[in-house]
């Protein structure tokens, strides 16, 4: 109480705020630690040192007893976190670089909640991610205002997508349709070869079938245009040279 009121006589005589010069003393005097403990007063009640003007090092150190209690205070949190994930029934999505994804609108009449036009994501960091598409257009955004776009299953893939994935080895396993006069574009004397084993292929099956030539034939359409399918089934056998262009087809007959 003494040095209290030297200070505040001495603030009065000196023409400066008794209450602010008070609230420095004390602060000053709170973070000052004692010769005894070698602690200073707060630091003794609040488990911390004063942050005053002159410059230091705050570390933050915790008891076993709020480290327990804080542990408790994360596992609760964790729990709430079950409670409402199962209950709205959220799952996390996986976007990863290359992945296309679609861009979340604001939704009206004539647009739909999320862009048509998907956009590749070129990188990720935590739940940014960055997406762009080929003319430049470029997004950066949060993973809940995406949506990945997952590939078509095969079932569900048009025909001419199917065709051009799929890489045919062996064609003596498809059937081929063609103009029979396009196999025989390769000379005169391997066009009269071609033609007798295509004969004697359809001989052999009109006596197996025992039909009318008309109906085994399988011909679509008449005159300069005539098609025949060429199958499996006509004792025929295609090898193909994909080295060589179209002109290679041989047809040869099974014996």
């Amino acid at each position: 109480m003494k040095l209290m009121c030297k200070l505040i006589h001495t603030s009065i005589a000196e023409g400066k705020n008794a209450k602010e010069e008070l609230y420095k003393y004390l602060l000053q005097y709170r973070a000052t630690p004692h010769s005894t403990t070698e602690k200073s007063p707060a630091e003794m009640l609040f488990n911390r040192k004063l942050q005053t003007k002159l410059p230091q090092l705050t570390v933050r150190t915790e008891t076993d007893e709020q480290k327990e209690t804080r542990q408790i205070h994360d596992n609760k949190k964790l729990q709430q976190k079950r409670y409402f994930d199962k209950r709205k029934n959220t799952k996390p999505k996986d976007i990863n670089i290359g992945d296309e994804v679609l861009l979340k609108q604001r939704k009206s009449t004539t647009k739909p909640p999320f862009d048509p036009k998907p956009l590749t994501v070129t990188a990720t960091k935590g739940n940014q991610v960055h997406a762009c598409r080929t003319d430049g257009f470029t997004r950066v955004r949060d993973k809940n205002q995406l949506k990945k776009v997952n590939p078509r299953p095969s079932y569900l893939r048009p025909s001419w997508e199917r065709l051009q994935s799929k890489n045919v080895n062996d064609y003596s396993l498809n059937e081929i349709e063609c103009n029979t006069e396009s196999l025989f574009d390769i000379d005169n004397e391997t066009s009269s070869q071609l033609q007798q084993l295509l004969q004697a292929a359809e001989s052999r099956e009109n006596e197996r079938i025992n039909t009318t030539a008309s109906s085994t034939a399988e011909n679509y359409g008449t005159g300069s245009n005539e098609t025949q399918r060429v199958t499996r089934s006509k004792g025929l056998k295609l090898k193909w040279n994909p080295m060589l262009n179209d002109k290679t087809v041989v047809i040869q007959s099974e014996q």
